[in-house]
């Protein structure tokens, strides 16, 4: 993995200084769940942005609330199933190894009942399914075969090599070449953003004290 480690090297220290701070801090247990349920709709509130959503706060906690069928817009449907994506990832167990199925589970869950009718929920892109997209225009990576040995070669590369650098620059490089390839026909944003806020909690739960 190339990067310039001077040029990130100022933001790298301040944000893991404040990842170190919550490991020594303690908390009631109490408020660091309510800061849960806060920072679940932040995460949500700001994927759903960037997609195009702009909701209220009363919108965004029905999107969070409701059932499904009660939910008119497909940017509410697209909200909800990124909570369910999000509350699955975690209670997934602290050491569970970033695999292309447990990645193709979060698409999976992203996309049900959100996208499902035009995009086959956790199905890589297969031959002749190819994406243009960003600004400026920029070419996923083949469909079919391509596609599958990409994503492949990426999780290897997650559970190998990308184990000798910072988990903030894992996560962070994880989230930038999943993102390049968009295995995926859609919610591929979406279920980068998922797996990177999943790379960047491991190991971090398990820390923070408790009062």
């Amino acid at each position: 993995m190339l990067y310039n480690k001077e040029a990130i090297l100022d933001a790298l220290i301040q944000a893991k200084a404040a990842m170190i701070s919550l490991t020594k801090i303690p908390y009631q247990k109490e408020w660091a769940e309510q800061l849960q349920v806060v920072q679940l709709k932040r995460e949500v509130a700001g994927t759903s942005r960037i997609e195009g959503a702009d909701f209220t706060d009363g919108e965004l906690d029905a999107a969070i609330n409701e059932t499904i069928e009660q939910l008119h817009t497909r940017s509410q449907r697209q909200a909800s199933s990124t909570v369910k994506a999000y509350k699955w990832i975690a209670a997934l167990e602290n050491d569970k190894p970033i695999t292309e199925d447990l990645i193709s589970t979060i698409h999976r869950i992203i996309i049900t009942d959100a996208d499902d009718d035009h995009c086959p929920p956790g199905v890589l892109r297969q031959k002749d399914q190819n994406v243009i997209f960003g600004v400026p225009k920029h070419r996923g990576c083949e469909g079919g075969t391509p596609c599958r040995d990409a994503f492949m070669l990426l999780c290897k590369a997650i559970n190998k090599d990308f184990r000798n650098h910072d988990p903030l620059i894992q996560a962070i490089a994880a989230h930038y070449h999943f993102a390049s390839m968009h295995p995926f026909l859609d919610g591929n944003g979406r279920t980068a953003r998922a797996s990177e806020a999943l790379m960047r909690s491991k190991g971090l739960a398990s820390e923070i004290l408790f009062l």
